[in-house]
């Protein structure tokens, strides 16, 4: 399925894949607090292949997962 986006005046063409890094971008916001996180190598490498397969930022990619640990925590609780 092919997804549209308009871009100033431009409508552009996007694939599903695509069409998720384009939502995923929009919602990350750059007014959100910032920490400094040291990583060992070997996770760092993790988070950025996943990253990229899941064509997100490592930043979002990092921020799904402790939403998706959240959400797990919450509903075990309830």
């Amino acid at each position: 399925m092919k997804h549209f986006a308009i871009d100033g005046n431009k409508a552009k063409c996007f694939n599903e894949n695509q069409a998720k890094c384009y939502r995923w971008r929009k919602l990350m916001s750059r007014k959100d607090p910032q920490f400094n996180l040291r990583l060992p190598e070997e996770v760092k490498e993790w988070v950025e292949q996943s990253a990229k397969e899941n064509c997100r930022s490592k930043t979002a990619e990092i921020v799904y997962w402790l939403m998706a640990a959240k959400r797990r925590k919450e509903q075990a609780v309830a």
